[in-house]
């Protein structure tokens, strides 16, 4: 998580990812192990999609509301459907 940390420059946007990360990990990785074949596959996706999230930081407004759940599961089964798509190869 430090790694995604360093991409965010304010301490208050630090501490939000930080209330996003263990808000949402959870659901992130129950998504994920619907698509995934591994708990490696797992793990990967959840970096894909913090990673994006810590990019695209300005995309998340209010932490507990429905469209930042929403916004996060999407890019979530997004990333978990690419790396499925990769292991089928």
């Amino acid at each position: 998580m430090i790694a995604f940390l360093d991409l965010i420059d304010d301490y208050e946007e630090k501490e939000r990812f930080k209330e996003i990360y263990n808000t949402y990990r959870g659901l992130m990785a129950h998504i994920a192990r619907t698509k995934a074949s591994s708990y490696e596959d797992v793990e990967d996706i959840l970096q894909d999609t913090f990673f994006y999230i810590a990019k695209n930081f300005n995309k998340i407004g209010e932490i507990d509301s429905p469209k930042t759940k929403c916004f996060i599961s999407v890019i979530t089964e997004g990333f978990a459907i690419s790396k499925y798509r990769k292991e089928k190869k």
